[in-house]
């Protein structure tokens, strides 16, 4: 075969060769690009998400405190008017009362005014009960504590159950919005365990950690499957939204037939607890200075193995 021929068939190959290279490196080139602007967008989907999702949160924010706000007034305006009307009323009753009796009238009129001191007794208690339900007012004047220990003895006497109260630690230096937070954390939680659980024990704990502040509701209750129940129940999901405005997270533990643990933690965030320095220090002060926090501190609830099935 002549020289020339050779080197006209390597030179098409060549050729061939490069054009093939050509097309190969043009349709990367093409789909980098595709890649590209589909990372662009889904960039830009994202962005988009994150901001939607940071308007709806701030959005639920607002919603809860406008509505916290609300149930502080009526809670102030029933306290302070129509649960002070209602006393007065009761007095007047009973001093009448008194006076119906020097004067010797008929029983069918003491009987009558007894019927209305009664009652008027229980409309104010109902008024204070609403009042409370609405708003704890001794939240700002006794503290987290106190408060929550009120609430807990309450419910033990309504509904004729045992609710353990085991707080640890200085918790009343939290700021107003976090105790808030805590205690409507654990009064949607014990009244699920109430209504829904139809628990018989239910303990409630509430600790300081190395992290942050810890709060547990734990109940010998029905239990419940809980991918079912956090898809659908509203107060677990009001729980989570609450909490997560605070910047803590939730955790839940169901079984059925074996009860429920729900544990809130909240971590150390001097812009969201505004906490008092000896709580944050681990400290507190007491007569010779710094006093150390309960040892009872720690990062998980304890769950005894008596009393509760979890």
């Amino acid at each position: 075969m002549p020289f020339h021929t050779i080197d006209t068939l390597e030179f098409l190959v060549a050729a061939a060769i490069i054009g093939l290279q050509s097309v190969l490196i043009a349709v990367l080139m093409v789909r980098h690009a595709r890649k590209g602007r589909l990372e662009i967008a889904l960039r830009e989907r994202e962005h988009l998400l994150r901001q939607a999702t940071a308007q709806n949160q701030d959005l639920t924010g607002r919603l809860i405190s406008a509505h916290e706000a609300e149930q502080t007034r009526i809670a102030r305006a029933l306290h302070d008017d129509v649960s002070q009307q209602l006393a007065a009323l009761s007095i007047m009753l009973g001093r009448l009362q008194q006076q119906v009796r020097r004067s010797d009238s008929r029983t069918s009129v003491e009987r009558t005014l007894t019927t209305l001191l009664e009652r008027t007794s229980m409309l104010a208690q109902v008024v204070r009960d609403l009042s409370y339900e609405l708003h704890p007012i001794a939240l700002g004047h006794s503290g987290l504590v106190a408060t929550l220990k009120q609430h807990c003895a309450e419910v033990e006497q309504q509904h004729h159950i045992m609710v353990d109260f085991s707080p640890a630690g200085d918790l009343d230096s939290l700021s107003p919005e976090l105790a808030l937070c805590l205690f409507r954390v654990e009064q949607e939680a014990v009244a699920n365990a109430v209504r829904h659980a139809r628990a018989r024990t239910i303990r409630v704990e509430l600790k300081p950690t190395n992290e942050g502040i810890e709060l547990g509701v734990i109940d010998d209750g029905t239990g419940f499957v809980t991918s079912e129940r956090t898809e659908t129940g509203m107060g677990l999901r009001c729980i989570d939204q609450r909490v997560r405005l605070a910047g803590g997270d939730v955790s839940v533990e169901s079984r059925l037939g074996q009860g429920t643990r729900l544990v809130v933690r909240i971590p150390f965030d001097m812009s969201r607890l505004a906490l008092a320095p000896h709580v944050v220090s681990g400290t507190r002060p007491g007569r010779d200075g710094a006093q150390k926090l309960s040892p009872t501190a720690t990062t998980n609830v304890g769950v005894p193995s008596s009393g509760l099935n979890t």
